[in-house]
């Protein structure tokens, strides 16, 4: 009994052994950068959450176009956005504070005032500039147009819009 329990435990140890030096890589994806289009140069260090398996276009957000600037509360913005304003899209929103009180938070969203049929995001701040998504509602009403609220520190929050 004790030969084969030492022959169990030596098979294990050898098999863990094997698996463990075949190169793959400590964060469970298997990365395969043979026949990758990117230039040199092009910086792709981001990490990818498990189970995070999307595809995204690295151009996708710099083909940015300006909205102008509005003020919402005691803030004043200026707001950037990239992608197509179609059904069922989703737009990446920049939205620089250039004036005013410094936010808490920031929110966004296309549709109309109430939100109705719309899916509100929540905008990261990183520096002076949020970055934020929104999607935009299928169908998408008539005058439709991007919301920002804002929230100021003291908890309260106004609401402005920026037509597209």
């Amino acid at each position: 009994m004790k030969r084969i329990t030492t022959a169990l435990l030596t098979a294990t140890i050898s098999c863990g052994l094997l698996f463990s030096s075949c190169g793959g890589s400590d964060d469970g994806h298997d990365h395969d950068h043979e026949g990758d289009t990117h230039s040199e140069g092009d910086d792709h260090d981001h990490d990818h959450a498990d189970g995070d398996d999307h595809d995204h276009d690295h151009e996708e957000h710099t083909a940015e176009r300006s909205l102008g600037v509005v003020s919402v509360g005691a803030s004043t913005f200026s707001v950037a956005i990239g992608g197509d304003i179609e059904p069922g899209a989703s737009v990446h929103v920049d939205i620089d504070h250039t004036a005013g009180a410094e936010p808490a938070a920031i929110r966004v969203w296309i549709g109309d005032a109430s939100g109705s049929g719309s899916l509100k995001g929540k905008a990261v701040a990183s520096g002076d500039t949020f970055h934020g998504d929104a999607e935009v509602p299928s169908p998408m009403a008539p005058g439709s147009a991007l919301w920002i609220e804002v929230e100021a520190r003291d908890g309260s929050r106004a609401t402005g819009s920026i037509a597209f």
